[in-house]
């Protein structure tokens, strides 16, 4: 439990809000986690090769499994669902439409994984996925808790990658990779979760196949 909580948000308790037809609905309060940023460069990865969960009824099942036959889902174990980066030389920022994301293929992860991790100056791709404090490093210690944690089952969860668009020196990147839109975890009654496993794994080689081939 402690160390999934060192990579999700922070949590803040829950509050009451006014929903549609003025019904009251509680939220919980989590971290923003682009508040650091002056103009982070953010993408969002679901990852597993399954996004459904075992309980959903029929109909949701064959929607997910339609989605995840058309996306790099099925075959990488990930797909981008969203990504903004900021060039700065620019100085503006550039953002993903989801026609974009979809049409992400096997052969372009590279180049749109690439593209995510350039800002026109400090940000490189070397420098955003690779390093000490880079993806790639997060990407395995994230992994490693995977390997060891049977407590829950993570359906159609991404895992959010951040860093400061505006960067003028490495120092300044900030990169950070941690888990968000969890709604759908279930207990996994001692048992691995493979799915997602798999699916850290799959985007481990991608990014380790853009530098080491």
């Amino acid at each position: 439990m402690s160390a999934l909580a060192s990579v999700v948000p922070r949590y803040y308790g829950t509050c009451v809000l006014h929903g549609d037809l003025g019904l009251k609905r509680r939220h919980i309060k989590l971290e923003d986690l682009t508040r650091k940023y002056e103009n982070p460069s953010i993408v969002d990865i679901k990852v597993g090769y399954r996004t459904w969960y075992p309980d959903a009824d029929e109909k949701y099942k064959t929607k997910c499994r339609a989605k995840d036959a058309a996306t790099t889902s099925s075959t990488l174990g990930f797909k981008i669902c969203g990504m903004q980066v900021y060039n700065a030389v620019k100085q503006r920022h550039w953002r993903a439409d989801r026609n974009w994301c979809k049409q992400v293929n096997g052969e372009s992860i590279h180049v749109a994984l690439a593209a995510f991790g350039n800002n026109g100056l400090a940000a490189t791709p070397e420098g955003i996925y690779l390093g000490k404090d880079g993806v790639l490093n997060q990407l395995r210690k994230l992994k490693d808790i995977f390997k060891i944690q049977k407590d829950f089952l993570f359906h159609s969860t991404s895992i959010l990658i951040l860093y400061e668009g505006a960067a003028t020196t490495v120092e300044d990147l900030r990169v950070t990779l941690k888990l968000v839109d969890f709604a759908h975890t279930f207990h996994a009654d001692c048992t691995l979760d493979t799915n997602f496993l798999t699916g850290l794994s799959g985007l481990e080689q991608v990014i380790e196949s853009m530098f080491f081939g």
